[in-house]
């Protein structure tokens, strides 16, 4: 594929419509969310299966997201007196101070014990994030950009909007295979 052709090609052809798109309400719990994830799953005919949630409002409208990581993290209470995990991980962790989080904060001590009720104690608007401005693309915006995007903000996907509205989602994966399938025909010698 030419770059001219890579910069040509809609987004329109490989966003997931929101339709498709595994969804929680806002005011659901963990467990509600982790019933809901399944359930996406289970339709989704694809190779590379939901690993997230987009939740929404009453009306419908994304107003956050939820990644395996947020779910992890909100089922351990204790993560809570940690404070900012995010910004404290881009320094790394040696072993010793892992366990020293472990051990002071009591992290995971008992793993298995209870989860059930901290899944239905645990509301999702609780441990969702809010999407940032440069999580959003417009539905008319070119791939190469969208590629930038998700490779600058380490994003697994963004939320495509049009005129304000959230249509779908475009997944780093969708792009992951579109290069590859692109690589596999090339003509080597």
């Amino acid at each position: 594929m030419m770059e001219a052709e890579v910069k040509s090609l809609s987004l329109r052809s490989m966003v997931i419509p929101l339709s498709k798109c595994a969804k929680v309400r806002e005011n659901a719990n963990l467990y509600e969310a982790v019933l809901a994830l399944d359930e996406a799953q289970k339709k989704q005919k694809d190779f590379y299966k939901f690993k997230a949630l987009l939740v929404v409002n009453e009306n419908e409208e994304v107003v956050g997201k939820i990644n395996p990581l947020d779910l992890i993290i909100g089922i351990e209470d204790n993560y809570r007196k940690v404070g900012d995990l995010r910004s404290a991980s881009h320094t790394g962790f040696t072993r010793e101070f892992i366990n020293m989080m472990i051990e002071r904060n009591r992290l995971w001590q008992d793993p298995l014990k209870d989860i059930c009720r901290k899944a239905a104690r645990h509301t999702v608007e609780a441990v969702m994030d809010k999407p940032t401005p440069g999580e959003y693309l417009e539905e008319d915006d070119s791939l190469v950009e969208a590629i930038h995007r998700l490779v600058l903000g380490h994003y697994p996907y963004l939320l495509v909007t049009k005129d304000g509205k959230t249509t779908g989602i475009l997944r780093t994966e969708d792009i992951f295979k579109l290069l590859c399938e692109e690589i596999k025909s090339c003509e080597m010698s």
